[in-house]
């Protein structure tokens, strides 16, 4: 189990936690890695929100099963609950947000359920200008349960964004990808008090510049993610860089075709740290031609 940084023994919170093997299933024979907050003596619900907090940090999470609802209003709906929410609890900064959206990819063009998703998120981001100067890791994979489910950090003290000097910063894609940009950060540096710095890297994929490489090629597509996760590490500076891999807590694995499983599985072997915890999940993911993502934590 893997837990943001305080003192004491762990709980598994919210009350509610996303019913995560039905929204992207683990690979049978793959651990389990999910979010316990240690100490936690503020929690509650409220307006579908489950949430549990103790000084330094919240976690929340929300699931609306609601079958082909608009994904633009979804995300508008969402975004909105969550800024009150930080506010009411005082928890004013997003670390991290996790969004699982199912029927990701359908759609054409600018009716992708992606693409919507990303419409109405930035709507309400646009209303709140600081935000889009501290943007929050994140990540967007898609749903086997229906409807549009999220769980995400807050913080009291804001994290520092990260940008890829290998990509172009998602807020600043070109019209090709749809209307509204994606609005996060590559990664976010939080300094928590008394403890050890954390790098939140979001998913992460083939992606060079804007675009993606590897078509078709999900070793190629793996390995090009790694290399953008160890650039992320660089980025952040002491003590993150200089290290390679082997800051990591964890790596979690966003597959399209779980027949890919034994490449994924030979690739890492052959590229992460001995003894690396990491797990796979079944996802389709935000463009149709990425064929693995990846996520990580990292410790200083």
């Amino acid at each position: 189990m893997w837990s943001v940084p305080a003192g004491g023994d762990s709980e598994p919170v919210p009350h509610r936690p996303l019913p995560e093997e039905r929204i992207a299933p683990r690979l049978a024979g793959h651990p389990v890695i999910d979010w316990r907050i240690a100490d936690p003596h503020i929690k509650g619900e409220t307006a579908g929100w489950s949430y549990a907090a103790n000084e330094s940090v919240c976690l929340a999470t929300l699931s609306i099963t609601t079958p082909d609802a608009n994904a633009a209003d979804l995300a508008r709906h969402v975004y909105r609950q969550l800024l009150d929410l930080r506010e009411a609890l005082g928890f004013p900064h997003l670390l991290r947000v996790w969004h699982y959206l199912s029927d990701i990819n359908a759609g054409e063009g600018d009716a992708e359920r992606y693409k919507r998703f990303c419409q109405g998120r930035l709507e309400v981001l646009q209303d709140h200008p600081s935000l889009l100067d501290r943007m929050p890791a994140a990540t967007v994979v898609g749903s086997q349960l229906p409807g549009l489910h999220l769980q995400c950090l807050l913080t009291r003290t804001p994290p520092q964004p990260l940008e890829n000097p290998r990509q172009v910063r998602a807020y600043e894609y070109p019209r090709r990808y749809g209307p509204s940009r994606p609005a996060f950060a590559r990664a976010a540096r939080m300094a928590w008090p008394g403890a050890a710095d954390q790098l939140f890297i979001s998913g992460t994929a083939s992606i060079l510049g804007h675009e993606t490489r590897h078509p078709g090629d999900v070793a190629a597509q793996l390995s090009e993610s790694l290399a953008n996760v160890a650039t992320l590490l660089e980025t952040a500076g002491e003590p993150f860089a200089g290290r390679g891999l082997t800051t990591l807590e964890h790596l979690i694995v966003y597959l399209r075709d779980p027949g890919d499983i034994d490449t994924v599985e030979t690739v890492l072997a052959d590229r992460l740290p001995p003894g690396l915890a990491w797990t796979c999940r079944q996802a389709e993911l935000c463009r149709r031609d990425l064929l693995v993502e990846v996520e990580a934590l990292a410790t200083a």
